[in-house]
């Protein structure tokens, strides 16, 4: 993975080499939510390295698989950039019907991206939910503010034990007052204490999605879904145990729409203007 540690707007790029990462198999035990979130915690890296860290910027190859009334896969340049509580996402997709994928949190307000066909199922989704970038949910470990290492008073986690098969997972129960609509669960794996999947599932008497005639559709149709954002592929970038795979699935009752991220570039600790979080 390459490493940066001056940034411009043209990326330039240092080489950093890549460490994998891991942990002792152990026999899972129950542990509250506090103790496993101090594992999950020592397992991204120390506290002091998480906390020198005030920014992060991701950048990869993205792609989108949709599954609607034919399958449809198309993608490119893609990145995902944070500081304290702003939030980017950007792909590049190269299609007419759906040219690009953006939408931003600026601390205060969703903007996105538009095209001539239509909405956005996910812009949808993060501009009805903005909740979820608010309190550091949505994204991860990408963001300095992730509520799995920076608490918030105003969300409650509480342990939900534990998944079966061969490879279980932690679960951890996240609720607040301002998900009303939304049934959240994150999951560790359970032998390094990563966090690898996070659960969104909703059900909302408001319009949720716009309308898209290839990529499925929204406000006339079901109120209720559920998206999956994973993280996989676990490496050292600079002082930090970061996923280099990221996924965020939509299921609904009539398309699956799949967005996926490989990163191959890290850039920290850059100077990122508060315009670079708003969509115009």
């Amino acid at each position: 993975m390459r490493l940066l540690h001056s940034f411009s707007l043209a990326f330039a790029i240092a080489l950093c080499g890549v460490v994998s990462f891991g942990q002792k198999d152990n026999k899972p035990v129950k542990l509250t939510a506090d103790e496993l979130l101090s594992r999950h915690a020592a397992s991204v890296g120390t506290t002091e390295n998480w906390m020198g860290s005030n920014s992060r910027v991701m950048v990869g190859v993205g792609t989108l698989t949709s599954k609607v009334k034919k399958l449809v896969k198309m993608g490119g340049v893609s990145q995902i950039a944070a500081s304290s509580d702003n939030f980017l996402l950007a792909m590049k997709l190269n299609s007419n019907d759906y040219p690009f994928e953006k939408f931003a949190f600026d601390g205060k307000d969703v903007t996105y991206g538009h095209f001539d066909t239509g909405g956005s199922l996910l812009s949808g989704f993060v501009t009805r939910f903005s909740s979820l970038l608010r309190h550091g949910v949505l994204g991860g470990v990408y963001r300095p503010n992730w509520i799995g290492m920076a608490p918030d008073k105003d969300i409650r986690l509480e342990y939900g034990g534990m998944t079966g098969g061969d490879a279980p997972l932690y679960k951890l129960k996240l609720s607040g007052r301002d998900f009303n609509d939304l049934s959240i669960t994150m999951f560790f794996d359970a032998s390094t204490f990563r966090h690898v999947k996070t659960e969104y599932r909703y059900e909302s008497s408001r319009e949720v999605m716009s309308y898209n005639p290839t990529f499925g559709y929204g406000g006339g149709g079901s109120q209720t879904g559920t998206y999956v954002e994973s993280f996989s592929n676990f490496k050292r970038a600079g002082s930090l145990i970061l996923p280099v795979t990221y996924t965020l699935e939509y299921q609904g009752p009539d398309s699956t729409v799949d967005w996926n991220i490989t990163f191959s570039d890290v850039y920290f600790d850059q100077l990122l203007e508060k315009s670079a979080f708003r969509v115009s």
